[in-house]
């Protein structure tokens, strides 16, 4: 069933039909006319694809973060990365990266923190004389970390489907998450050095103590998300729900910046992004049970090892595998489909399951920010009026802060598996 599986697959694709839509048809299609089991199991496999308890974190952490971004919560924190670090050479490159890096613990999608980022700071960098295409794809890659630092909607999925913890995935994505960061900021000040970019004005204490307490509501929730699983309050959904709630209360009633009024609106805004998740999820499910069917885990562990026993090559492999396909197809699709694949080939070489599961992320996240696919580069380059070939030119630069990073967690798993081994039992 392979042949017509990814046959019709690729035909539809190149006749312009969304990807999704693209596997649920060659999926639903190959099943129904090529397996001889009964058309009632199609349906059983999507409702089961997203039958899982921890998918419940998706509708919450997705309502949180465009509650947040609804009641002014972007503009504080920017205000406070301002104050923060925008007197670092590069100025308001620097606040971009920070600033993502906070609104990933909140948002848990890279989509959001670059939209909610690249909507405030890209004209306010154009206005201070940075190249468009530059502060295009500096607000991609640090709005990739948004799916590494938790929480993280790759990870919830990656978590449901092999059973690791998606408190240890969340705690584990932490360590990496920042050390993409710094290696932004630091490329950020040399880059900025070379082209001679402004810094924003030194903030005296004051300034910065201004700007602190007046975020400190939104900056108190990751450390609520994170703070809440590391002491088992809560697991990783009832996080979100946490997280829902909180974000209401702060938008609506703290910062006042969110209308009753308006509550409708993020409620069906929220309820069409955690359809187009839970879609993607049910269409891949049905790609997957028929991968299982047949043998593609079995045929592409036996692939590997007759190319070699070495763990880190297998690994080099999988992971170069992951960023191809994340250039061309949704980081969400691929996950679905592949993770029941190679899981287990990662844990058969030796790899620790929370190593491996931030190793497939952020693979898939470098994959992402990569043309032509590139979801995130799309939509920045949107915001900052330039083509996507000028933008690419200038992410080409930032790939190797992601590859460094993975190297590191390959041959120290600390990186990732310390702090779980610490905090979640």
């Amino acid at each position: 069933m392979l042949f017509p599986l990814f046959g019709l697959f690729f035909l539809l694709t190149l006749i312009g039909l969304p990807i999704v839509f693209a596997i649920g048809v060659a999926g639903a299609g190959t099943f129904l006319f090529f397996s001889g089991q009964p058309g009632f199991v199609v349906a059983q496999k999507m409702i089961g694809g997203i039958d899982s308890f921890p998918f419940l974190a998706v509708p919450f952490f997705v309502f949180a973060g465009i509650c947040m971004e609804a009641g002014g919560i972007s503009l504080r924190i920017v205000n406070f990365a301002n104050a923060l670090v925008g007197a670092i050479r590069g100025g308001l490159a620097q606040v971009a990266i920070v600033t993502s890096m906070i609104f990933a613990g909140i948002s848990g999608s890279g989509v959001a923190d670059a939209s909610a980022v690249g909507s405030v700071l890209i004209p306010s960098m154009r206005q201070k004389g940075f190249n468009p295409a530059f502060s295009a794809a500096l607000i991609a890659a640090a709005g990739s970390i948004g799916m590494i630092i938790p929480p993280s909607m790759l990870m919830i999925v990656y978590g449901s489907l092999t059973g690791v913890s998606i408190g240890a995935l969340f705690v584990g994505g932490i360590v990496p998450g920042v050390l993409i960061g710094l290696g932004l900021m630091i490329y950020s000040y040399f880059y900025a050095k070379k082209e001679n970019y402004p810094v924003e004005p030194s903030a005296s204490f004051g300034e910065l103590w201004r700007s602190f307490r007046s975020a400190f509501w939104a900056l108190l929730t990751p450390v609520l998300i994170v703070g809440g699983i590391l002491a088992g309050v809560f697991t990783a959904t009832e996080a979100g729900a946490v997280a829902a709630i909180y974000a209401f209360v702060i938008s609506a009633f703290v910062y006042r910046e969110l209308p009753l009024a308006g509550l409708k609106e993020i409620f069906v805004k929220s309820a069409v992004v955690t359809a187009s998740v839970l879609l993607v999820i049910s269409f891949a499910a049905i790609f997957s049970y028929i991968m299982a069917i047949e043998q593609v885990p079995a045929a592409m562990r036996g692939f590997l090892f007759s190319i070699s026993s070495n763990k880190f090559a297998i690994l080099g492999l999988i992971v170069g595998m992951l960023i191809i396909l994340g250039c061309v197809i949704e980081t969400m699709v691929i996950i679905i489909i592949l993770v029941p694949v190679l899981a287990p080939i990662g844990a058969a070489v030796g790899f620790d399951p929370v190593q491996f599961g931030v190793l497939m992320v952020i693979a898939l996240n470098l994959g992402g920010i990569t043309p032509p696919v590139g979801v995130l580069l799309f939509l920045t380059s949107s915001l900052a009026g330039t083509g996507l070939a000028r933008t690419s030119r200038h992410i080409a630069p930032m790939i190797p802060i992601f590859i460094i990073v993975m190297a590191l967690i390959a041959f120290v798993p600390q990186t990732v598996t310390y702090l779980p081994s610490v905090f979640i039992r």
